[in-house]
């Protein structure tokens, strides 16, 4: 008897092509600075987040990560922001707690405060979208709520210390 066991994520489908801070940290694209206290690890789908070291063993407590949408064509900002989110709540059933649009050192910058739960655990998760030359990038800060206030300060100073060059 042959048992068969197949294990999957729900794969998200992108309307845009989609490259983690892994690609653009590779290609030269961006640079960004983690406090010393933190450090990096891969994903299942190897795309490359950043966590407190203390918590390395349960990365997924607490991460940030960045990506970037290319080949957006004439699509604003919003219409990005407003369909990755419909993505992530239609894989994901998500409740977004508020969204508001803020100016950020790269312009126009919509926030998004999302509560998500996967196999039971409670996530907040913080999403800043923003647009740069033509392709939009998005900052998520993701934490169980026990943690997501204490490393919210770290989580600002990677975000305010990303350059984008190109």
């Amino acid at each position: 008897m042959i048992l068969l066991l197949c294990f999957s994520c729900a794969v998200k489908k992108q309307l845009f092509q989609r490259q983690d801070i892994g690609f653009l940290l590779k290609k030269n694209i961006c640079e960004l600075s983690i406090p010393d206290d933190w450090t990096s690890f891969r994903d299942v789908h190897n795309f490359l987040f950043y966590t407190p070291k203390k918590l390395m063993r349960n990365n997924d407590n607490n991460s940030v990560s960045v990506y970037r949408f290319t080949n957006i064509g004439e699509k604003t900002l919003e219409y990005v922001a407003e369909k990755e989110i419909e993505l992530f709540n239609k894989n994901h059933n998500i409740k977004v707690e508020n969204s508001e649009i803020k100016q950020s050192k790269f312009g126009k910058t919509i926030v998004f405060k999302i509560n998500q739960y996967w196999e039971s655990t409670k996530y907040i998760k913080e999403l800043r979208f923003f647009k740069f030359l033509n392709s939009v990038y998005v900052f998520q800060y993701m934490s169980i709520p026990t943690f997501f206030d204490f490393y919210l300060e770290d989580a600002n100073s990677i975000y305010d210390s990303i350059t984008i060059r190109k």
